[in-house]
């Protein structure tokens, strides 16, 4: 505002302005209210110059104060393992380096002035864009990092010494939080300071524009990129949380596995027949001396088979059990609550649903490409015995088709029934898809290439061409050929 009044000013009071006036500002002169705003575009741009070399300048100093006045001295009082100063510091060095050289590029090539050719920037940050990518190690790892100083402030040694560290007067009386969240701040702040450049820059400068436009573009890709690691990290990190959480899930963890939701339900009554299961079927086949897929493997199977299948007794135990449902992209897990080990409560989890002071015990696992999905509908409760058709239910039935076991799961609300239901039939589709699109690649790579007569003639023709070129070229010049 004061910068659009101190342009008025001065364009009402000399309208003819000045000799040191700028290309744009002699263009504009005669459109009065459109020279204004050209003029309040360059001071705010400007502005906007002076903001992104200040806080440039300060950032690359808050890196180097973080290395010199916490990492170093932590690193040589060897009061923490070098496994728990890389969670907490990640590649912040490597940063440092970064932002120092593209500090570096910023006062060497641009001119803080009002009418300054900023082309330049978008070549800068054209160049460090491959660079910027370190940010995605730092960004992941943040979580971690914050996890990581919230269990070290419970230590006294940790306490003291970062105490001493933070009363540096180059602190600025911050604690070590705000210096590690700073870089994950910094690199979102680049496109929002080159979108106002952009912005107020006048529209005849092109060249200008195309320069920024192009990094804006590349910057903006690269938080894109970093956003995405830094999903498949925290999705990797809540699967081995709950890994950690869930007893007897011991190879949980998977790389194209991630969590999606959980939930409180309570199984009613089951249906089985083992004798039908796929396990089953597949030793009556041997047994029989039929042909049996060669690319099953039935010992993996059968281990397979003794989780998802449970005996009788185990059968009887479930019947009224209240379980906890995680459901995964490819898995569906039902557990049941086990309060008793006191060893997996003090686990430090993030999360807000299923970090909660219980452990759990594994009690089926079932593969969502071998899964039956429905929902009970009240008119078809008639049909079984076990129900009391006054009392109200919010049931879907699981149907494992590997181990023929039927799971009546009762919900507390019908809303977190459709919605895990949904969730689970959509899943189903996604895998479904998925299988289709690798049987028929597999197909396209097996079907063998069929060679018309026509392409056969061809080919024959083309080699005794060949051939008589080569005999004409002998007769001719005897050295060409060698």
């Amino acid at each position: 505002a004061n910068a659009n009044a101190n342009s008025n000013s001065n364009v009402n009071s000399n309208p003819n302005l000045n000799a040191n006036s700028s290309p744009d500002q002699c263009e504009n002169k005669q459109s009065g209210g459109n020279s204004v705003r050209t003029i309040g575009k360059l001071n705010y741009r400007l502005a906007v110059l002076q903001e992104l070399m200040k806080t440039e300048s300060d950032y690359v100093r808050d890196l180097e104060n973080t290395i010199k006045i916490f990492l170093l001295p932590l690193r040589a009082s060897r009061i923490v393992s070098e496994i728990v100063i890389k969670s907490l510091f990640s590649n912040i060095e490597i940063l440092f380096g970064v932002n120092k050289q593209l500090l570096m590029e910023l006062k060497s090539k641009l001119v803080i002035a009002q009418d300054t050719d900023i082309s330049c920037i978008g070549d800068i940050f054209n160049q460090m864009g491959a660079y910027l990518k370190m940010y995605t190690v730092y960004c992941s790892n943040h979580p971690t990092a914050v996890q990581t100083l919230q269990i070290l402030s419970k230590d006294k040694t940790f306490c003291s010494f970062l105490e001493i560290c933070e009363s540096d007067p180059a602190c600025r009386s911050l604690p070590l939080s705000s210096f590690l969240i700073s870089p994950v701040q910094r690199i979102c702040k680049y496109p929002l300071l080159i979108k106002e450049l952009i912005k107020n820059s006048p529209e005849k400068r092109e060249e200008e524009i195309a320069s920024l436009k192009i990094a804006e573009q590349k910057i903006n890709e690269i938080l894109e990129y970093i956003n995405e690691k830094k999903r498949i990290q925290e999705q990797q990190q809540a699967v081995l949380e709950i890994q950690q959480r869930i007893l007897g899930a011991e190879n949980l963890s998977n790389p194209t596995r991630w969590f999606l939701r959980e939930s409180y339900s309570c199984i009613l009554e089951l249906e089985h027949n083992l004798e039908k299961s796929e396990f089953n079927q597949l030793i009556t086949q041997q047994q029989n001396n039929e042909n049996v897929n060669e690319n099953v493997d039935l010992s993996v199977l059968q281990k397979k088979e003794r989780l998802r299948a449970p005996s009788e007794i185990k059968f009887a135990n479930w019947r009224g059990l209240n379980i906890q449902i995680f459901l995964f992209n490819d898995i569906i897990l039902l557990t049941r609550i086990k309060k008793s080990n006191r060893a997996i409560d003090n686990i430090i989890v993030s999360g807000s649903n299923w970090a909660k002071p219980d452990a759990f015990q594994l009690e089926s696992s079932i593969c969502l490409e071998k899964l039956s999905v429905s929902i009970l509908k009240d008119q078809d409760k008639c049909n079984y015995e076990f129900l009391n058709n006054e009392k109200p239910t919010n049931i879907m039935i699981l149907t494992d088709l590997i181990a023929n076991v039927k799971y009546f799961l009762n919900f507390e609300n019908v809303n977190e029934r459709d919605t895990i239901y949904e969730e689970i039939q959509s899943q189903i589709k996604k895998l479904s898809e998925k299988a289709t699109v690798l049987s028929n690649s597999k197909q396209m790579i097996q079907r063998p290439l069929k060679v018309t007569k026509l392409e056969l003639l061809y080919q024959q023709i083309k080699t005794e061409k060949i051939q008589l070129f080569k005999k004409q070229q002998q007769r001719k010049e005897p050295t060409l050929l060698k």
